[in-house]
């Protein structure tokens, strides 16, 4: 700022030679208060475009800040995603085992207890087709027959449980895949 205003002071005083005196003196002095203005205005323009140029920085750099923990957010969300798919696909073959097992040893319990009702069915019938010292045999034959339909009803019970059961489970597996699905969407998000 000094140099500017020393240099224009050289060329006004060079060029004094070519004005009156009183004249030069008024023209010299206007023009170093314009000047002066001029000089003010581009320092102050100057600061004004260092205060912008640091508040650009200090706002790239928040941004850069906000875009990492934007970026360690989506990581992690991606990582939640991939365990809980693993946890659905895993709940899924163990409630597929289930059901194989509960299907497949109720149903042979179940055949099993039928197929004993039926036999010993005949076998009352058969005892009571006998003289009638077979009477006492034949109720005993009943209260087996009557404790394996109680067996077969209990049974029954737990087979409808264990469905109950495989039912809540499959519950379970659509509500952790759309978890998944979610946490999918917010991750893409």
């Amino acid at each position: 700022r000094k140099w500017i205003i020393q240099r224009i002071s050289k060329l006004l005083f060079s060029s004094k030679a070519f004005l009156p005196q009183k004249s030069w003196f008024h023209w010299n002095t206007s023009l170093l208060v314009q000047l002066q203005s001029e000089v003010d205005d581009t320092i102050q323009e100057a600061r004004n475009a260092e205060e912008k140029a640091k508040k650009a920085i200090t706002d790239a750099a928040m941004m850069a800040e906000e875009l990492k923990k934007e970026q360690d957010t989506s990581a992690h969300l991606k990582r939640m995603k991939k365990n809980l798919e693993i946890t659905v696909k895993d709940l899924q073959h163990r409630l597929d085992e289930a059901e194989n097992l509960a299907m497949k040893g109720g149903k042979k319990q179940l055949q099993k207890l039928e197929s004993r009702v039926r036999e010993l069915e005949a076998e009352v019938e058969n005892e009571q087709k006998r003289p009638a010292d077979a009477v006492k045999g034949v109720r005993k034959y009943e209260r087996r027959v009557k404790e394996l339909t109680y067996q077969t009803e209990k049974d029954k019970k737990n087979v409808a449980r264990l469905q109950d059961l495989v039912d809540k489970l499959q519950l379970k597996v659509k509500a952790y895949k759309r978890q998944a699905e979610e946490a999918g969407k917010d991750a893409a998000e």
